[in-house]
């Protein structure tokens, strides 16, 4: 079987998001090369897991009653914590590619996971229209650090907190390109996020520029300008994507 077949399959087993899988499986190769790792055939699965499942896992806290988003979450970080859960409350996707993911990735990434979701169950509060931007910067950074954290703790779990660096800013900068993408859609939701705040406590053009320029400088800091030709265009590409540059 090829790497590149794995997302597919992935997707079709635990009727996922296959471009998800997919894009995922490619973050993780990426950082594979920059690190001069070569990959499992056990992570190719347990990134694709990841990719598969990531919308129905974001729904469980964008999309349900808020209490039944946190009984859900807490289930579902009970049961990464090792504590008896059947995950009955949660829908078969989510159920499926987090036991994919427990069943391939290694201990460090399962444990970011956890962070994952309890940065998620934290996330709730967006939903509180009073909530400072301090508190909503916070929630945009745990969240976004722990999903890009725990593929490149899965390629290397032992890198240096120097590396953990990057990916986590990275990871921070890829979440203010989503919510940047998503801000009409959040707004009418009732989610605050730092692109829905008004401009006049967050200029989130700024804000993004900002991390941008943070992000490339920790990458050349720690990688060397040669090796991050890759990462730099790949950010350039979600930026894109996002509709932040043409």
């Amino acid at each position: 079987m090829r790497s590149r077949e794995i997302p597919k399959i992935i997707a079709r087993q635990i009727e996922g998001n296959f471009l998800s899988a997919e894009h995922a499986l490619e973050a993780m190769q990426m950082i594979s090369r920059l690190e001069g790792i070569p990959l499992t055939r056990r992570q190719h699965f347990g990134a694709a897991a990841i990719g598969a499942a990531a919308d129905s896992y974001d729904a469980v806290f964008d999309s349900a009653p808020i209490n039944e988003a946190r009984k859900k979450g807490e289930a579902i970080l009970d049961a990464q914590s090792g504590v008896k859960s059947e995950l009955d409350s949660v829908d078969p996707t989510t159920k499926a590619g987090l036991q994919l993911a427990s069943d391939n990735l290694n201990s460090k990434a399962l444990v970011t996971l956890r962070e994952l979701t309890e940065a998620q169950i934290y996330s709730l509060k967006q939903r509180d229209l009073g909530i400072g931007k301090d508190e909503v910067n916070t929630i945009t950074y745990q969240k976004g650090s722990r999903a890009a954290l725990l593929l490149a703790l899965e390629v290397n779990p032992e890198m240096s907190e120097e590396r953990q660096a990057c990916f986590k800013e990275l990871g921070f900068l890829l979440q203010l390109f989503d919510d940047f993408q998503d801000a009409t859609i959040d707004r009418e939701s009732g989610l605050v996020t730092l692109a829905t705040i008004s401009s006049h406590d967050v200029n989130i053009l700024e804000v993004i520029r900002n991390q941008e320029v943070k992000v490339k400088k920790l990458f050349i800091e720690s990688y060397g300008d040669k090796k991050c030709t890759e990462i730099f265009q790949y950010i350039r590409n979600l930026s894109k994507r996002a509709g932040l540059v043409s």
